[in-house]
């Protein structure tokens, strides 16, 4: 064992300490979630079946973060979340989550092809306007208001298909609430589907993201113009009126008329497309992410052994 690595800072952050203090090897803690955003938007813990309550989480975060030789983030605002919950400036290192991204999203959005067979499987009629959300279908990803947010749009213009890539305990409520609105056959829900499919969607969509993780770089690789809330990282990604559209959190009025506006101005959705696949080009540079992880991990176990020998 040369290095002890735990994804969270609970279960496995405690049991990551432990081995650290057992083998004498460093800790690495990678995290994905700001927990503290989760908690205050929805009250819902990290990990209810271990901590009853968030202070004992809290105790948990900050004994954990402290004792690491290095947090990695995901994106900046989980970055922000460690340096307020206990790790060390010195030893936190941001690594986008696009390090563990599906090779298929880096293929150019333009040559992209057999994208008319992905729409005809799920039976999405072609040559229309696409507004596509993709994620888990469930409350903390605030599904609903991206479904309120298509009727918004397709309210102006039938011609729009709303699409919902992804699975969830919402699902049916969702799909229930679409029928009621005389929109079944305008809003599809295709469930979990592969990566390959979802980099063929993309392209030829714009993206509603109420709150998302991996998939806005997935978006933005894929030339995909964005309307996101402002909230947790996306605004750290997508600059407004310059690369996407940010609007005001749990604002799906306004995200469904920036979705129509995009749809209505050819020229401001490639305007957009052009500068997100750039900004995602930047962000996913695989080459920069493995030297700054090499130079993060190696910076890590000079001082690990420089503490050793004292």
């Amino acid at each position: 064992i040369s290095v002890v690595h735990a994804t969270d800072p609970y279960y496995g952050g405690g049991v990551g300490l432990c081995l650290k203090i057992f083998c004498g090897k460093p800790l690495v803690i990678s995290v994905w979630g700001n927990y503290d955003d989760l908690y205050s938007e929805n009250g819902l813990l990290a990990m209810p079946r271990l901590f009853r309550w968030r202070f004992l989480e809290k105790i948990c975060e900050r004994i954990i973060f402290f004792s690491a030789n290095l947090v990695v983030g995901g994106n900046w605002d989980i970055v922000r979340f460690v340096l307020n919950n206990g790790a060390r400036k010195h030893e936190t290192v941001m690594l986008p989550t696009s390090i563990h991204m599906h090779k298929c999203h880096f293929t150019d959005p333009c040559r992209r092809v057999g994208w008319e067979k992905v729409f005809s499987k799920f039976d999405i009629p072609l040559n229309q306007s696409y507004l596509l959300c993709i994620g888990r279908v469930i409350l903390e990803k605030h599904a609903d208001d991206a479904l309120k947010a298509m009727k918004v749009a397709i309210d102006q213009d039938p011609s729009i298909i709303g699409i919902f890539a992804g699975e969830g305990s919402m699902r049916k409520e969702l799909e229930d609430l679409a029928a009621s609105w005389g929109l079944k056959d305008k809003i599809k829900f295709i469930g979990n589907v592969d990566q390959e499919t979802i980099s063929k969607l993309i392209p030829k969509c714009i993206v509603l993201s109420p709150l998302t993780g991996m998939a806005l770089i997935e978006a933005g690789l894929g030339g995909a113009s964005i309307v996101a809330y402002d909230r947790d990282w996306q605004s750290d990604f997508i600059v407004n009126d310059v690369n996407g559209f940010i609007v005001k959190y749990r604002d799906y009025k306004e995200m469904g008329k920036k979705a129509l506006q995009l749809v209505q101005n050819h020229e401001l959705r490639s305007k957009f497309s052009l500068e997100i696949l750039e900004t995602a080009l930047a962000y996913s540079d695989l080459d920069k992410i493995f030297k700054n992880q090499q130079d993060a991990y190696e910076k890590m176990f000079a001082k690990f052994d420089t503490r050793a020998q004292r």
